[in-house]
This record gives structure tokens, sequence and C-alpha cells, in this order.
């Protein structure tokens, strides 16, 4: 979502007040319909003053898209660009007490700004993988620390054979969704 009226209409469609968010943060909200019920919880990602990104559910993309174009008609929401990217990328997470550990040593992730070290919690860094660019977040989101890895779908194999080759020697395992809710039950979060 983008454009000078970007903030205003998250403000507008999200819980919270997204457009008070710094750059380089992220915030855990949840996407309304038109009587204040809840849709889809969501993270925001600020990456420029007019400039967010926000990730849902893939099980909810349909009803999530429908929500983000009825934002796009709203004439009161004023200067705002709305694209659906989800063909385009992939999102891979790494979470655990050792994530950090594990895409610190991934062979091919490189100029990573600000550090994994130094990137705080709902926070988001810039880096890249083989060259391209990488979208790195720590939310973690399932209850335990971890970073988010978004990169275009092209890239998706090879980083995720990366992960498991760099995470093999530390326990990684790779899981799905299944186990992210569990992680979630048992931190108390929706």
């Amino acid at each position: 979502v983008r454009g000078a009226g970007a903030g205003a209409a998250l403000d507008h469609l999200l819980a919270g007040r997204i457009s008070t968010m710094n750059v380089g943060k992220a915030k855990y909200s949840l996407l309304l319909d038109e009587n204040g019920g809840v849709i889809d919880d969501v993270i925001v990602y600020r990456r420029g003053e007019d400039d967010y990104l926000i990730i849902s559910n893939a099980g909810n993309r349909a009803l999530v898209a429908a929500e983000f174009d009825r934002l796009a008609g709203d004439d009161q929401t004023g200067d705002v660009e709305i694209a659906d990217i989800s063909d385009d990328y992939a999102l891979i997470a790494v979470q655990g007490p050792r994530a950090r550990e594990i895409v610190e040593a991934t062979a091919g992730i490189e100029n990573v700004t600000p550090s994994f070290a130094d990137l705080g919690y709902y926070a988001w860094s810039g880096g890249t993988f083989h060259g391209d660019d990488l979208f790195i977040a720590r939310t973690g989101y399932t209850g335990e620390d971890g970073f988010e890895l978004l990169v275009p779908n092209a890239l998706a194999p090879a980083l995720w054979d990366a992960l498991l080759a760099a995470g093999a020697p530390l326990g990684l395992v790779p899981a799905g969704l299944a186990a992210r809710d569990t992680l979630r039950l048992e931190a108390g979060m929706p």
C-alpha cells in the first residue's frame, strides 16, 4: 500500500494507528470489516514514509484482497495505490531459540542492514540472497524468536535448501502451519 493517503487508509481499515509507526518497524494488527468485525490478523511493515507492506495469512488471502479492493475504491482514502504481490513472493519463516544462528549461517544471505543481531523485535531489515533483494522481518509471530524471509518466488527453493543446510547441525526441522498454530496457542496469541 503506497501513496500520500496510505497511512490514513490503513488507519481506517486496520485496528490501531498504523500511520504513527516508524519506518523500519512492524505492527501486528487486525483487518476489520465495515462493522468492525475481524476478518483476519495481519502484520504491517512500514517501508517508507508512504510505503507499507501487509502480510496476511495465506489461507485468508481472498478475503483480505477483497477488503483491500474495497479500500482502493473508497473516495475518502485519498491518494493510495494498492497492489497484491502475493503471487510474486514466497515467505519462509525460521522460528525458535536458534533462529538467529541459522539465518546468520545461511550461505548466500549477505548485506543485512541492520544486522540480524541488531534487528529488534517487530522490525525489518534489508539484505540480499545471491545478489537479489531479501526482505527480513523479525516478529516471532509463532511466539518464539524468529525471522521471516521474503524473496521472489524464483529464489525460494534455493533459500529453502540453504536454510536447511545451515540449520541441519543446529537441529532445524521443517514444520507446517499446524506447528505454528500450536506455538501461537501456547504463547497465548490469537
